[in-house]
């Protein structure tokens, strides 16, 4: 009887084996499969050159980099590392399907980016009784991050650039076109060189980029790099030689 019980309990455990193909533990902590499945969700990377790297620390080795304003994939696992001050990392994966950890303090899990048409104010609530003495300057990348009837949640660089911050702004202030996104990005690089000639010479890169040509920013390009020449211009006048006028 024993022997006859242990061939059926036999039976059962390759029976059941047999019908996934393989014997599966649910992991420790888990009650159901459904507890260790990752969601993915759009990300925005809010800070230019945000690291990528194989591990979550900071120590790992660095894959790539990823661009202000640049769209990725929150791929639904995040770590800490304890050797850096117990910062998050999380696991991304880029337009190009790269995938490896960066910093979450510079991404914006389940968020949109957008780019600022004009300085805008910022306001603590999405009320025009909370407005702060803060602004987000034109060309400023952010992520929408909520939204509220014609009101939007942004987090995005600082107009001193020292870091981010977060706050409501008036949707109508914004665009969402991937062009004017780029287009702003190239044109703050090229308003942060040192010289007039280094800032003209990346300002008419922008114009000569036949795929950017389609942004609302264009107008602005020429209307900036018309002032720096009319100043130019002003700046190289030989002013007149002196009179000297006789009694």
């Amino acid at each position: 009887m024993k022997f006859l019980s242990t061939i059926l309990l036999s039976f059962l455990f390759v029976a059941c084996s047999s019908s996934t193909g393989k014997f599966e533990e649910v992991p420790e902590g888990a009650e159901e499969a459904e507890d260790v499945v990752m969601e993915e969700k759009p990300a925005v990377c809010v800070w230019d050159k945000i690291s990528v790297r194989e591990e979550p620390n900071s120590k790992a080795k660095w894959v790539t980099s990823i661009s202000l304003g640049e769209s990725i994939t929150f791929l639904g696992a995040s770590a800490i590392d304890s050797t850096d001050k117990n910062r998050e990392y999380i696991k991304v994966q880029l337009a190009d399907g790269t995938e490896g950890w960066s910093l979450s303090d510079f991404i914006v899990i389940d968020s949109e980016v957008a780019v600022f048409l004009d300085e805008s104010s910022v306001y603590k609530r999405p009320d025009l009784l909370t407005k702060t003495e803060d602004v987000f300057k034109k060309f400023g990348i952010v992520a929408i991050a909520n939204s509220e009837g014609d009101w939007l949640e942004v987090v995005g660089e600082r107009a001193d650039g020292k870091w981010i911050q977060k706050g409501w702004v008036k949707g109508a202030n914004l665009s969402k076109d991937a062009i004017d996104v780029a287009v702003a990005k190239f044109a703050g690089q090229a308003l942060d060189k040192e010289s007039d000639e280094e800032k003209t010479e990346a300002l008419k890169e922008i114009l000569e980029n036949s795929d950017l040509l389609n942004s609302q920013f264009i107008d602005d390009i020429n209307r900036i790099l018309n002032e720096m020449s009319s100043a130019e211009e002003m700046d190289s006048m030989e002013e007149p030689d002196s009179v000297t006028v006789s009694e």
